[in-house]
Order: C-alpha cells, then structure tokens, then sequence
C-alpha cells in the first residue's frame, strides 16, 4: 500500500480483505462490526479510527487506544474492559479515552474487571451481556 496508508501497518491489509468478503459474499455493510483482545484491541482501536464510520460497533478488551485521533473514534460505539491488575496507568489511559469518546459525542463503554491481570481479564472479557451491547447497533 502506498501513500497515505503508510501510518496504518497492517490495517489496509485487513481493510482489503474486508471489503472483498463484503463484495463477493453479499455481506450487508450496516452490520460489520470488529472485536479485539489484547494486541487485538489494539488493531481494533486503530481500524476504528483509520476507518470512522466503517464499522457498526467494536470490542476492545484489555488493549489500548494509543496514538488515535480522537475525533475519529467518535463514529463507531466502542465497549472496552481491562483488568484492575493491568495497571493503573493503562487503566487511566482507557478511562480518559472513554470520557473522551462520550463528552464529545460518541458512545462508549468502560468495565474495569476487579482483580484480574491482562491474561484474565482478555479471557473473561467477552461475555454474553457485552457482546450483546455491541451487536445491538
């Protein structure tokens, strides 16, 4: 990929094989939604926001918002989880990211999981009350 994709590692990538799925099996585009853990949520925040208005709605457990442009986060409603045992920088980190999100328009979902350290709280992240707020959009 060239040009303007260069920021965007390996998100073009995806995008690509995304949009020849949505092409080629008919998908319907209202319904694209994207969930990630760990290094996982990572991609995810960066498709979200490499990709404002692409996506129906995300998960991102235990992995961070780094270095994306907040306003493009406000397109898609995003829930996120992390581990009180993660760290309380990295729990700031998704607070504030979260705050930012909603006071400026955009929906989103915080849970700070008690106890659990980043390998826990990645596997107790997907329960079924969350990915049915996701999949309720």
């Amino acid at each position: 990929m060239e040009g303007g994709n260069k920021n965007k590692g390996y998100n073009p990538y995806i995008k690509s094989l995304i949009d020849h799925y949505v092409t080629t099996m008919g998908i319907d585009v209202s319904k694209i939604y994207i969930l990630g853990a760990s290094m996982g949520s990572m991609g995810t925040w960066h498709m979200i926001k490499n990709y404002p208005k692409f996506f129906t709605a995300a998960f991102c457990a235990s992995g961070g918002a780094n270095e994306c442009n907040q306003a493009n986060l406000l397109h898609t409603p995003v829930y996120s989880t992390i581990g009180t045992a993660e760290g309380d920088k990295k729990m700031k980190s998704f607070r504030e990211t979260v705050e930012s999100i909603n006071k400026n328009g955009g929906e989103a979902k915080l849970d700070v999981l008690e106890g659990l350290n980043h390998s826990q709280a990645c596997e107790k992240a997907f329960t079924a009350e969350r990915l049915e707020w996701v999949f309720s959009h």
